[in-house]
């Protein structure tokens, strides 16, 4: 489950109006289509738990996120020839 921190505007922000089309949950991330496709493949990878910046990540967080933008961009290939 996503963490919600209610002072942080952009968690608020993802709740209200985030990606409402997940694709890919993983141990500490959550992917969702974006709700504009103006582009084709645009999507949001957002942390599973409430950090307030990238160099709060640990080394888990980081190996994990690597493997989610492997396997979309190999999506991307596959569906859209990118």
């Amino acid at each position: 489950m996503t963490v919600v921190d209610k002072k942080c505007d952009l968690c608020e922000f993802l709740k209200e109006s985030g990606p409402k089309t997940q694709i890919l949950i993983t141990k500490h991330w959550s992917v969702g289509l974006g709700n504009n496709h103006a582009y084709f493949g645009r999507a949001y990878a957002t942390l599973r738990t409430h950090k307030g910046s990238l160099s709060s990540l640990d080394k888990e967080e980081w190996e994990d996120f690597e493997e989610v933008v492997r396997r979309l961009e190999k999506a991307y290939k596959e569906v859209f020839g990118a």
